[in-house]
């Protein structure tokens, strides 16, 4: 695939990106907010099931949920030994609530786009939604949106389930 091909579709995709963004920055889900952050994972599970996809709701009893999203290989893998892509986010974030007040969120007159948890989360999220209805059967290959402060599945990490890859 060349990846040049890509920017055409993303820059007529760009109005819909940063509004998904904006709308996801604003619900503000900071990590000691169990309650904030579980609500968040429900709408983002609509919304992924939306697009087509299978999730689930993994309970976590000490921060919010986990994300659990399976996206389907795609059809344009020309070998069939392609192994699956696992891919990691989280929807948690540093900033504590009522930070809109001094950092809104905002697009530039360069057309950069600002506010909390945009640049590794709010961003990530949204392009993985967008990405979901190019995905295809027959067979299902992971992706796992968690909420983990770490998105380190190894043992001994803070959140050492975050993920699995079945």
């Amino acid at each position: 695939m060349n990846p040049h091909k890509l920017i055409p579709f993303f820059e007529q995709q760009q109005l819909q990106i940063l509004e998904t963004i904006g709308g996801d920055v604003k619900e503000e889900t900071p990590t000691d907010h169990k309650g904030r952050l579980d609500a968040f994972a429900g709408r983002l599970a609509d919304r992924f099931r939306a697009a087509g996809l299978k999730t689930e709701i993994i309970p976590n009893q000490l921060r919010g949920n986990h994300l659990r999203v399976r996206f389907l290989r795609l059809d344009n893998v020309d070998q069939p030994e392609t192994e699956p892509a696992l891919i990691l986010c989280h929807y948690d974030t540093v900033w504590p609530v009522g930070s809109l007040d001094t950092h809104p969120f905002r697009v530039d007159d360069q057309g950069w786009a600002h506010g909390p948890g945009i640049f590794d989360m709010q961003s990530s999220l949204a392009l993985v939604e967008l990405c979901a209805p190019g995905c295809s059967e027959p067979e299902p290959a992971p992706a796992a949106p968690g909420n983990g402060a770490c998105c380190d599945i190894r043992r001994g990490s803070r959140q050492p389930d975050l993920a699995r890859a079945d």
